[in-house]
C-alpha cells in the first residue's frame, strides 16, 4: 500500500485507540485554552505527532490570523528531514526533526521576491513559526504549531496527494 497522510493518519489513530483501551484514556490531552467550553466535543482531542514524514499542508492561519485564498502557503515534510514549500510569496527549504513535542528547523533558506506587504508580513510570520515551533500535535484534524514567537497557534490541514497520472 502506498504510504499517503490519510493513511498515516488513520494508523496514528488505530494505534491511539489501542493505546486508550490498554491505558485507560491517559494518552489523550485536551487542549488547556477553552478546554471547560471544549470538553466533550468531538474533535478537540490533542494527539501528539510522531512523524511529518511524506505530509503535505496547506497554511490556513499563521499566528491565529487567516491566509488568504490568493495566498498559496504550503509545508511539505520529507523522509529525508527536510521540510519545503511555499511561505506565501518565496520558497522556503530546512532540514527538520520533532524533538520533545516540538518542530526543530535549522537551515533554513529562502527565495528573495519582493511580493506585497501584506503577504511579506504573513510570510515572515510563518517563518518565525516554522523556526521556532515548540509544539506540534494533530487536533481535529488539523496540524498545529505552537510557537514562542507568536502569541496564537498556526494552523495546517492536510494537502490531498498529487494525481500520478498527471505527472
Amino acid at each position: 500500500m502506498k504510504w499517503n497522510f490519510a493513511n498515516a493518519l488513520r494508523a496514528q489513530c488505530a494505534v491511539l485507540a489501542a493505546g486508550l483501551l490498554l491505558t485507560g484514556c491517559s494518552g489523550v490531552q485536551h487542549s488547556g485554552a477553552g478546554s471547560a467550553r471544549d470538553a466533550g466535543v468531538p474533535g478537540n482531542s490533542v494527539v501528539a505527532v510522531t512523524s511529518l514524514a511524506g505530509t503535505r499542508w496547506q497554511v490556513t492561519r499563521v499566528a491565529d490570523q487567516p491566509v488568504p485564498a490568493s495566498i498559496n502557503s504550503t509545508v511539505q515534510f520529507d523522509d529525508q528531514g527536510q521540510v519545503f514549500g511555499s511561505a506565501g510569496c518565496n520558497r522556503f527549504t530546512a532540514a527538520y526533526r520533532l524533538e520533545n513535542g516540538g518542530l526543530r528547523v535549522k537551515r533554513l533558506a529562502t527565495t528573495r521576491k519582493l511580493c506585497f506587504p501584506a503577504i511579506m508580513s504573513q510570510e515572515e510570520a510563518l517563518l518565525r513559526v516554522l523556526r521556532g515551533a515548540e509544539r506540534v500535535y494533530l487536533q481535529a484534524g488539523e496540524l498545529i504549531l505552537e510557537s514562542a514567537r507568536e502569541r496564537a497557534p498556526s494552523r495546517l490541514v492536510p494537502l490531498p496527494e498529487p494525481d500520478a497520472s498527471v505527472l
